[in-house]
């Protein structure tokens, strides 16, 4: 298989919604616009659509979370910021 087509395919996947409903749709053609060969769209047709799914939801949920500003270097840049004090 061709790695890094397969890797940029599954990061579209887990990333885009309408391309994840185009690919359960129809797995091949999508695969194979995907820059695969037809062996490698065989094999990304066999994929678990569920696992698909729920590898998705988890990653959106992951981003989400770091946009929101949470986790440990957004907490501490929180902490160490440069004070304001009100003029008197």
């Amino acid at each position: 298989m061709s790695a890094p087509a397969v890797e940029q395919l599954l990061a579209q996947l887990y990333t885009d919604a309408a391309i994840r409903r185009r690919f359960i749709a129809n797995p091949r053609e999508v695969a194979r616009l995907g820059g695969l060969d037809a062996a490698e769209a065989q094999a990304m047709a066999a994929i678990d659509l569920a696992d698909l799914r729920l590898a998705a939801r988890s990653y959106a949920h992951k981003r989400a979370g770091r946009s929101r500003g949470k986790g440990l270097l957004a907490w501490m840049t929180r902490r160490l910021a440069p004070r304001q004090v009100p003029e008197l």
